[in-house]
C-alpha cells in the first residue's frame, strides 16, 4: 500500500470511529429545553398548524433554515428525539472530513491533517454536541465548507456555504472576517490572480441571495417579531464585562474549554502546540501563504475568545463549538512543525515524517481514548441534557391519560412539556410570576378541568404554595419521577381545592 492510500484509509477509519462515538448517545438523553423548543417549532411546521411560525407564542430567534431542516427530518422519519438530532449528527460527521481536507489545503501535510482529524473525532466537546437538536453543529459545518471553498478558489460555493451557515444560526456572521481573509490569502498568493474583483462579486452575490431569502421569510411572518430582534433580546448583553466579572468569566470559559480533550495531559499538548505554531512558522521560514493562514487562524481564535470573554455574553458551551475545528487545525499544524524541527535528519523529508508522526498519533489516541468513550456515554455536562430532565416522558405519559382540557403550569420545563405533550389534549400555561399564578387560579380554577403544576428539582415551590393558598388551592404531589442518579428530577403537583 502506498503512502497516499495509507493516509486515506487511516483518515476514513478515524471518521468511522468519530461517527460511532457520536451516534452512541443519540437516544440516551431527554431533550434540553432549547432542543425541545426547536423540535416543537419543527412539528408546528410539519403539522401545518403554523408553517411560517408566525402565530406561535414560542420564542423564534433562529434563522429559517434551522427550523425547516429539522422539520424535513421530522416529515421523513417521524416525530421523535432521534429524528431532530439526525441533522446535527450528519453535520458533525461531515465536519470531520472537512477538517481533514482543510488541513491538507492549508499546509499540505499528512501528519498534521491526521492529527487534526484525530482531535476532532475524539474530542468530548465535539462528540457531545453531535447527538443534539442544537443548530451549532450545522452552522459549524457550513463555516468549514465555506473555508474549504474559498481555499480552493470556488467563490460562488464559498458565499453560498457562508450564507447557509448564517441561515442555520446568525452567529456565523462572526466568521465572515475569517473566511474573507482566507480567501484574500489564496487570491494573492495562490495560482491565477486574474479577475479578483469578479471572484468577490460572485462570492457576495451567493451570500446576498441567502440573506435575501432569510429577509423574505422574516417579512412573510409579520406581524410576528423578527427573529433578529428576538435573538438580540435574548442574547445581546448590550455591555462589556464589569471589572468584577472579568476573572469569573475567564474561569467559566476555561471550564468549558477543558472539555475539548477532558484530559489534563492532552490539554497541555494543545496549549504547547498552539502556542508554538507561530514561532515555528517563523523559525522554519514557511512559505508566506502557509504562514499567513496560520497567523489568520491564531488571530481569529484569540479575538473570538476575547470578545466572548470581555463582552458580557452568556457563558454557554455551544458558543465554543465552532472553535473546535480551528483548535484542531492549529494543533495539527503545530505538531507537524515541531516534528519538522526536532525529528532526526533522516525523518525530515518534506512530505513524510513516518516514525515521529505515527508515534505522536498513537500517543494522542491513548490519551484521548478514555475521555472519548466517557463522552459517548454522556459523562460530561456538555451539549444537551445529561440527567436533569429524566422523567419528563413519564410525566407526559401520565398527563396523557387526564381529561380533555387539563391545564399544566410550568416555567423551567415549559418548552419540554409543550414538546412531549404536542398531540395531547392538555393545555400548557407558562408560569410567569406567583401573582399571575394566583390570579389565574382565582379566575379559572374554581370550576373546569383539572390543573397541575410541574416543577423541576431546581425550582422552589414556597411562593407558589402561598399563591395557591390565597386562591383556595393546595399543591398535592401526584408524580415524582427519578433520574439516572436515583433522585427525583421533577415533581408534578395536582391543584386541589382547600377544604
Amino acid at each position: 500500500m502506498n503512502r497516499h492510500s495509507a493516509t486515506v484509509w487511516l483518515a476514513l477509519f478515524l471518521v468511522l470511529i468519530g461517527t460511532a462515538l457520536r451516534a452512541a448517545p443519540l437516544i440516551q438523553n431527554r431533550f434540553h429545553p432549547d432542543e425541545a423548543l426547536y423540535a416543537t417549532l419543527a412539528r408546528l411546521i410539519v403539522s401545518g398548524r403554523d408553517p411560517w411560525l408566525s402565530q406561535t407564542p414560542l420564542l423564534v430567534d433562529k434563522p429559517p433554515l434551522a427550523y425547516y431542516t429539522l422539520a424535513g427530518f421530522v416529515a421523513l422519519t417521524g416525530a421523535s428525539e432521534l429524528s431532530v438530532r439526525l441533522p446535527s449528527l450528519f453535520a458533525s460527521v461531515l465536519s470531520l472530513a472537512l477538517a481533514f481536507r482543510l488541513a491538507r489545503q492549508f499546509w499540505h501535510r499528512w501528519d498534521g491533517a491526521l492529527l487534526s482529524l484525530l482531535l476532532m473525532a475524539l474530542s468530548p466537546f465535539a462528540i457531545l454536541f453531535a447527538p443534539t437538536a442544537f443548530t451549532d453543529s450545522l452552522m459549524t459545518t457550513g463555516i468549514l465548507a465555506a473555508l474549504s471553498s474559498v481555499a480552493s478558489r470556488r467563490w460562488g460555493w464559498g458565499g453560498l456555504w457562508l450564507g447557509v451557515s448564517i441561515a442555520f444560526k446568525q452567529s456565523a456572521l462572526f466568521f465572515i472576517p475569517l473566511i474573507a481573509l482566507v480567501g484574500v490569502i489564496h487570491v494573492l498568493m495562490v495560482g491565477n490572480q486574474r479577475q479578483p474583483r469578479a471572484r468577490w462579486l460572485i462570492f457576495f452575490a451567493a451570500l446576498a441571495a441567502c440573506l435575501v431569502l432569510m429577509l423574505g421569510w422574516d417579512i412573510a411572518r409579520q406581524p410576528a417579531p423578527s427573529f433578529w430582534n428576538a435573538a438580540a433580546a435574548v442574547n445581546n448583553p448590550g455591555r462589556v464585562a464589569r471589572s468584577a466579572e472579568v476573572w469569573p468569566r475567564a474561569l467559566g470559559w476555561l471550564h468549558w474549554l477543558g472539555y475539548v480533550t477532558a484530559n489534563p495531559l492532552a490539554d497541555w499538548f494543545l496549549v504547547v502546540t498552539v502556542s508554538a505554531v507561530i514561532p515555528f512558522e517563523i523559525l522554519l521560514k514557511s512559505d508566506r501563504r502557509r504562514a499567513s493562514v496560520t497567523l489568520i487562524l491564531v488571530s481569529f481564535l484569540l479575538a473570538y475568545v476575547a470578545i466572548n470573554w470581555l463582552v458580557a455574553f452568556p457563558i454557554l458551551d455551544r458558543y465554543l463549538l465552532p472553535l473546535i475545528p480551528l483548535i484542531a487545525l492549529l494543533v495539527g499544524r503545530g505538531a507537524s512543525l515541531i516534528i519538522s524541527r526536532v525529528a532526526p535528519p533522516s525523518f525530515r523529508a518534506e512530505e513524510m515524517k513516518w516514525a515521529p508522526a505515527t508515534l505522536l498519533i498513537v500517543m494522542f489516541c491513548v490519551e484521548m481514548a478514555a475521555p472519548a468513550l466517557a463522552a459517548s456515554h454522556s459523562a460530561y455536562p456538555v451539549g444537551g441534557d445529561h440527567g436533569p430532565n429524566d422523567g419528563i416522558d413519564q410525566v407526559a405519559a401520565w398527563l396523557d391519560n387526564q381529561p380533555y382540557g387539563t391545564v399544566i403550569y410550568a416555567r423551567g420545563l415549559d418548552w419540554l412539556i409543550r414538546y412531549y405533550m404536542f398531540d395531547a389534549y392538555v393545555f400548557p400555561v407558562y408560569l410567569d410570576t406567583p401573582e399571575q399564578f394566583a390570579n389565574d387560579l382565582h379566575v379559572f380554577g374554581a370550576s373546569g378541568p383539572p390543573r397541575y403544576l410541574l416543577l423541576s428539582a431546581a425550582e422552589t415551590r414556597l411562593e407558589l404554595d402561598t399563591a395557591a393558598a390565597e386562591s383556595g388551592f393546595r399543591l398535592t404531589p401526584a408524580l415524582s419521577p427519578t433520574g439516572r442518579a436515583s433522585v427525583p428530577t421533577m415533581t408534578l403537583y395536582r391543584l386541589d381545592p382547600l377544604p
